[in-house]
């Protein structure tokens, strides 16, 4: 509908010009249900007939219908400041308005937006004829009419338009939606009595019937200067740009919040400066603890308030997770016994052998057999106590038979538990009639007596 300026040229525009904008306003009438001016100059309107007051392009606008009904319907502003301000060609001023014509408008009737003239010739204004605009400079008999440049500007029925009317000099400059479209010299002041003519808005005060508009007016603006391109492209600009931010409202997904790169996280038609969920996941922005990436479980495995989809360290261990060998468990070591590239810690079968963690009694240490010798649960290959006699295996005389006393007659370190020569006698205990008492010559007494003494004497 309109168009659109880059941020970056809007952006510099409102830098240099916005500040300034109103120095020399002496009049401003936003039609906001009467015909007040929100200066504070004084400069009100007076409203002639029935003017009403219905959705305009920035809150209401005056609406006119058309001397329909037979009655001229008009604001008359009655105004010293306008009356030393336009009773000279010698000073320059600026008129801006926001207008939307409709019905007779659009064909050939001469329907006032403002106007400041001397009954049938001598001043000033702007109308609507035949669905153009015009910016009229009179001095009867003769006229200088620029509209639109050498280009018939064609105005639509119902369609809001800004017109900016410029008199810089001895030119008067026609603009429209920002942007100039025709300029025109004019020779000579106007002829008008201040006392008897009046600015009007909404009319064109002329002695054939006093030409009334069926239409809107809104936003009218009126300065003691000429605009520069620039003020009026920020004029412009404002009403269609809320929030100068660079984009028209109509094309801005946040109109009431200043974003220039539009940006849409969740692409859902609300920019994020403005939108209350900015990833769409049900969970308003101040209470997501990913507020730019959807999680509606808001899982936080670690409890630092960062959720799970955005935390670069989901188990706060202090590795980054795409470094992190069990990025979802607490493994600040980041042991992988069998080098898979998984830590232990999160690795199902620690080992690599045949059998998972949950199953495997030696976890950590492969041991496809699982043999279990004292049956404790530990396999034999990650058994501290193989014989769970009680002795470490590294101080067990016998790591594989039970023999927590850990006697060793013959003192060679193997406990007799494991020691097939208990007395180291060179006879094998099974066959030794002194098992712990060296006897290799194994003499055998036949008497009962002397096997007695024998072995009272020998083998104790």
């Amino acid at each position: 509908m309109f168009t659109i300026l880059t941020s970056i040229v809007f952006l510099l525009i409102v830098t240099g010009v916005q500040a300034g904008i109103n120095d020399g306003l002496i009049a401003h009438y936003p039609m906001e249900g009467d015909a007040h001016d929100a200066t504070g100059n004084g400069n009100g309107g007076i409203e002639i007939g029935e003017v009403n007051y219905e959705e305009g392009v920035k809150g209401l606008a005056a609406s006119f219908n058309g001397h329909l009904d037979g009655v001229w319907d008009a604001i008359q502003v009655q105004s010293t400041d306008f009356d030393q301000l336009f009773d000279s060609s010698n000073f320059d001023w600026t008129v801006s308005s926001w207008f939307s014509i409709s019905g007779s408008c659009v064909d050939n009737a001469e329907c006032g937006i403002w106007d400041k003239h001397r009954g049938w010739g001598d001043g000033f204004g702007s109308w609507v004829e035949g669905g153009s605009v015009y910016f009229i400079w009179e001095d009867y008999p003769s006229s200088a009419r620029p509209y639109n440049g050498n280009v018939n500007y064609h105005i639509n029925n119902n369609v809001w338009t800004h017109a900016t009317y410029v008199k810089s000099g001895m030119t008067i400059k026609l603009y429209i939606n920002g942007e100039f479209v025709g300029s025109n010299s004019i020779t000579s002041g106007t002829n008008i009595n201040n006392t008897l003519d009046h600015f009007y808005i909404g009319a064109r005060e002329n002695i054939r019937n006093h030409q009334t508009l069926e239409g809107l007016v809104d936003e009218l603006r009126v300065y003691n200067r000429a605009l520069s391109e620039s003020e009026i492209n920020l004029l412009y600009m404002r009403v269609i740009d809320e929030d100068d931010d660079g984009i028209v409202d109509d094309e801005d997904n946040c109109p009431n919040a200043s974003n220039p790169d539009q940006t849409d996280n969740d692409s859902d038609g609300i920019g994020d400066t403005c939108d209350p969920d900015i990833d769409n996941d049900n969970a308003a922005n101040e209470d997501d603890n990913c507020p730019m990436i959807a999680n509606v479980d808001q899982a936080d495995l670690d409890n630092d308030g960062l959720g799970d989809m955005c935390d670069s360290d989901f188990d706060g261990d202090t590795w980054p997770n795409e470094n992190d060998n069990c990025p979802a468990a607490t493994n600040i070591d980041q042991i992988d016994t069998d080098l898979d590239g998984e830590g232990d810690e999160c690795d199902i079968n620690d080992d690599n052998d045949d059998y998972l963690d949950a199953d495997d009694n030696c976890p950590a240490v492969v041991n496809n057999d699982q043999v279990d010798l004292d049956a404790d649960g530990i396999g034999n290959v990650c058994d501290l106590d193989l014989d769970g006699d009680g002795k470490d295996n590294y101080i067990d005389n016998c790591p594989t038979n039970v023999n927590p006393s850990q006697d060793d007659t013959d003192s060679d370190g193997e406990g007799n538990a494991c020691d097939s020569d208990d007395d180291a006698d060179g006879v094998v205990d099974n066959l030794d009639n002194c098992q712990y008492a060296a006897n290799s010559e194994q003499k055998s007494l036949a008497s009962t007596d002397e096997k007695k003494i024998y072995e009272q004497s020998i083998c104790h």
